[in-house]
């Protein structure tokens, strides 16, 4: 038979390098593809994200401007600062009569720096009492390193979003049975809970006070550097008078 033509070398590496330019540019129409895909994913994404920042800006604005609202519509704080009295008033609960005694100490101070003081025992007091007051001073003993349930149910007869009481003025002291016993814990747990109610705090003189007056009742004095019972009695006056004439600035 005839014999079958064979390819030359030149037709062969002619298709070799159509083929090469075929996959060359199949590569880059996806390539075109893909560049393609990710402009327009891309501008989908910033649409979305422009108009979620605009919705949450828009959203915070419009809860911050709410708010400023709330504030200028609260009712302002009821008491008799208008008088140019500030009305104290003294709130405690005692188990052995210590936190009394303390309470006494705090309201005799308030007294002597001009104060027009009321004191209460937690449990014949209530809630229009401290609306009349500016300055409301809270006096605990310490059970189980917290605040005595007595006075907190006081505390919780509060109407929460009443906000008759935001912008007094309040304080604290407390009595325990031992330096680590956790007075300083029920000091924080009053504090919190006024600043919920919308007071502002007030510091006591010294260092020694800040968080509140306060009255170690169990321990031997010489654990103290002979601290006694006069000793907590004098800082808790003084803690009164100086919780008055902090109001007193305020008030004015």
């Amino acid at each position: 038979g005839l014999p079958v033509p064979r390819e030359s070398g030149t037709a062969r590496g002619a298709e070799q390098e159509l083929a090469e330019l075929l996959r060359s540019v199949r590569r880059l129409l996806v390539i075109c593809a893909c560049c393609l895909v990710a402009l327009v994913g891309g501008g989908v994404v910033w649409g979305a994200a422009g108009a979620l920042t605009s919705q949450t800006s828009g959203g915070i604005c419009g809860l911050v401007a709410s708010q400023q609202l709330l504030a200028l519509r609260s009712p302002a704080p009821v008491g008799l600062a208008d008088a140019g009295v500030c009305d104290v008033l003294v709130v405690y609960v005692s188990r052995h009569n210590h936190t009394r005694r303390l309470a006494e100490a705090v309201a005799e101070g308030a007294s002597s720096a001009g104060g027009r003081v009321l004191v209460r025992d937690a449990r014949n007091a209530s809630f229009d009492d401290v609306l009349r007051a500016d300055l409301v001073l809270l006096g605990s003993s310490t059970i189980n390193a917290a605040v005595h349930p007595e006075l907190q149910a006081f505390i919780d007869s509060w109407p929460l979003k009443d906000g008759r009481a935001r912008g007094k003025v309040g304080g604290t002291f407390v009595t325990s049975g031992g330096a680590t016993a956790g007075h300083e814990l029920v000091l924080a747990s009053l504090h919190a809970t006024l600043q919920i109610f919308g007071f502002v705090l007030v510091p006591g003189p010294t260092w020694e006070t800040a968080l509140g007056a306060y009255m170690i009742d169990s321990e031997e004095a010489v654990g103290y550097g002979g601290l006694n019972e006069s000793y907590f009695l004098l800082t808790g006056s003084s803690y009164g008078a100086n919780a008055v004439a902090i109001a007193a600035r305020l008030m004015a």
